[in-house]
């Protein structure tokens, strides 16, 4: 009736947002998000700010349509403030994401975009040759005892001895006279610089080469988009995109630009639309660096645009990013079993 309508119009609490609210639904943000956004942060375009540059913590998704509710497999790109590490080593040095020791706490922009062909993924660790022949490997082990004496109760008088003992043992070398002159013509070559054992004797000293590890290595990762849009709010959205990748990978300026501030940090995901979770059969991220970005305006050979709305009829975003942390053996679960998730590892 007239008079309901009337009355439901005066009522207070039928007051909409209008065009500042979000479009929300149960299928609109990840189940994973949704557990880290304070009560503050599910308000519709919450704002935060550094102190340099802005950024929201809206969720930006190509194709606009929530691709996990068709069920559709995506690649998840998170912005973060970066936090240093500071002075520590160790276990106590901050790491990763999640857990007590977070490195990371202010998130920005998410980005969601559709899997792509050729991801993959590589592993390796820094091995080199090293070489430790018999004389090095006698005065060697003369230092090491030497040092193992002076810090025993041995004292200066016991890394004396011990000295003695490794000169000795580097003195034995010499079986003949032959060898006696070889090792002579070696270490002669030693003072001058000059191959002087191989010029007198025809002969080398046995290296003892061997591969020895050296350190981890830091994993990079490529990855190339195709972004079409069908209508002005999704030309929109890819904008958004756009900007908010090229502020969150570049350095900030303090007040005064008298120091330049580390560019945000991203979480990269794997996402398994089936239960929009992190996918457990592809490989895990540690935190990225974005250390390149592109972006073809006219990846078909011509410039074209939309009537009606300038948009570009297609981008293509070509984005590199390098984990600022190596990846340890420990972080798999631990000795003969599977970590809690059962996921594909790093």
């Amino acid at each position: 009736s007239r008079a309901n309508l009337t009355r439901l119009i005066n009522t207070t609490g039928f007051k909409s947002l209008g065009a500042n609210e979000e479009e929300l639904d149960a299928n609109e943000s990840n189940a994973s998000l949704q557990s880290t956004l304070s009560e503050k942060t599910n308000r519709p375009n919450a704002l935060l700010t550094s102190f340099a540059t802005g950024g929201t913590r809206e969720i930006l998704r190509y194709p606009r349509q929530s691709l996990d509710s068709y069920g559709y497999d995506y690649i998840e790109i998170t912005a973060y403030d970066y936090v240093p590490s500071g002075l520590e080593t160790g276990k106590s040095l901050k790491q990763g994401f999640k857990g007590s020791n977070r490195r990371f706490t202010r998130r920005y922009e998410t980005i969601q975009l559709p899997m792509q062909p050729q991801l993959s993924e590589s592993t390796a660790v820094s091995w080199g040759g090293d070489t430790l022949n018999a004389a090095q490997a006698a005065g060697a082990r003369a230092a090491f005892e030497s040092i193992e004496s002076f810090r025993g109760e041995g004292g200066f008088r016991g890394a004396i001895n011990a000295l003695g003992d490794g000169l000795n043992d580097l003195v034995g070398l010499a079986k003949d006279d032959r060898t006696k002159q070889a090792i002579s013509a070696y270490f002669a070559g030693q003072a001058v610089g000059a191959n002087v054992l191989g010029r007198s004797t025809g002969q080398v000293i046995n290296p003892n080469l061997e591969l020895l590890f050296t350190g981890p290595n830091l994993r990079s990762f490529n990855f190339n988009f195709t972004l079409t849009p069908r209508d002005a709010e999704e030309a929109g959205i890819v904008r958004r995109m756009v900007r908010a990748m090229k502020r969150n990978m570049t350095p900030q300026r303090s007040s005064e630009a008298l120091f330049l501030k580390s560019p945000r940090i991203f979480e990269l995901e794997y996402i398994f639309g089936d239960t929009n979770r992190e996918h457990p059969f592809m490989n895990k991220f540690k935190p990225c660096a974005c250390t390149s970005f592109a972006v073809n305006y006219t990846p078909d050979g011509s410039y074209m645009t939309y009537r009606g709305e300038p948009s570009m009829t297609s981008y293509q975003l070509s984005m590199s990013f390098g984990e600022i942390e190596p990846i340890y053996s420990d972080e798999y679960g631990g000795k003969g079993r599977f970590d809690e998730d059962e996921t594909m590892g790093f």
